[in-house]
């Protein structure tokens, strides 16, 4: 083959590339639609109209029966908050992912429950706490931890 011919061929080549490329373009851009979502379409609410619009639900209407169990209080064990809560119909499980707490029923401490730390057995955060029928399970940050009670 001699030069010429080869030229030839990488130019051919070349603009069958450029072909494909400009053919692949048009295609695409042809094939999108408008998904016909317009701003005439889309449903407003108007929150700031509605702000003191507000109507009362009496729990009584629904049900609801809600019990106020104070938790003993530990000087020693003080939470920050009760950000993870499991009640089953013996006991209550609260953490604030620092410290876990178990209560009976009617809220009288019962012990902590596992230690915040890095080492063997000791969570680094609970991040969720769930009581089983007869296990305690503390999801740490990366690990799960089960204790009996």
């Amino acid at each position: 083959m001699n030069k010429s011919n080869q030229c030839f061929q990488d130019l051919c080549k070349l603009i069958i590339r450029l072909l494909s490329l400009v053919i692949g373009i048009t295609i695409s851009i042809l094939s999108c639609k408008n998904s016909g979502i317009g701003n005439e379409k889309l449903k407003t609410i108007d929150i700031e109209s509605n702000i003191n619009n507000f109507d009362e639900l009496n729990l009584k209407s629904i049900n609801a029966e809600i019990q106020y169990i104070p938790l003993e209080l530990k000087e020693d064990l003080l939470l920050r908050g009760a950000y993870y809560l499991d009640i089953n119909e013996e006991y209550i499980l609260v953490s604030d992912a620092f410290l876990c707490l178990l209560y009976d029923i009617n809220g009288k401490f019962i012990s902590k429950i596992g230690q915040r730390g890095r080492g063997p057995g000791e969570y680094s955060g609970a991040r969720m706490v769930k009581l089983g029928s007869e296990k305690i399970f503390i999801k740490g940050q990366t690990n799960m931890f089960e204790y009996s009670y």
